[in-house]
Order: structure tokens, then C-alpha cells, then sequence
């Protein structure tokens, strides 16, 4: 039972931890008058940014499907969160 929430969890915290990480606060964003429009471009809507984020995430995705994880049906939540890239879903 535990991996199995381990396995529904880990997705989200892993998520908003990307964002955390890879994003200015809003905190940094307030200080210096940074424009919503230039955020969204520099992150939301940013092939690069998502790439920076995706490959920050190997190898922490790499290592939950190395413990099992990472199921068929948590993969739909990677993929639904976004912070899914490429291989197929384990079996």
C-alpha cells in the first residue's frame, strides 16, 4: 500500500518541486517587476525551459522505476503533470 501511494505522490511533489526549482519565485517576480507576459514566455510556453526541466527530472524518474514506481498508470500521471518525456511506460 505504501508504494503504491509512493507511487501516486511522487509525481506531484516531483512536479511542483521542478517549478520550484526551476522558476523565479514570486517573491523575485514582485521585487523586480517582472511582466506576467515575460514569464509565461520564458517558462510556460518555452520548448527550451521545458527541456531544462524534463532532463532536471531523469534521473529521479530514472531512479522511481528503478524501485517500481513507475506503473502504467502512474505514468498517465507524469504525463498528465507534464514531466514525462519520451519511453514508453513500464510494463
Amino acid at each position: 500500500m505504501r508504494r503504491f501511494l509512493l507511487s501516486r505522490r511522487a509525481p506531484f511533489i516531483l512536479a511542483v518541486m521542478a517549478q520550484m526549482m526551476m522558476r523565479p519565485s514570486q517573491q523575485i517576480v514582485h521585487t523586480y517587476g517582472i511582466p506576467k507576459a515575460v514569464i509565461r514566455e520564458a517558462y510556460s510556453r518555452n520548448p527550451v525551459h521545458r527541456a531544462r526541466t524534463l532532463e532536471a527530472l531523469r534521473k529521479v524518474r530514472e531512479l522511481c522505476g528503478e524501485i517500481g514506481l513507475i506503473t502504467p498508470s502512474a505514468t498517465r500521471l507524469w504525463r498528465m503533470l507534464g514531466i514525462w518525456e519520451g519511453s514508453p511506460a513500464p510494463a
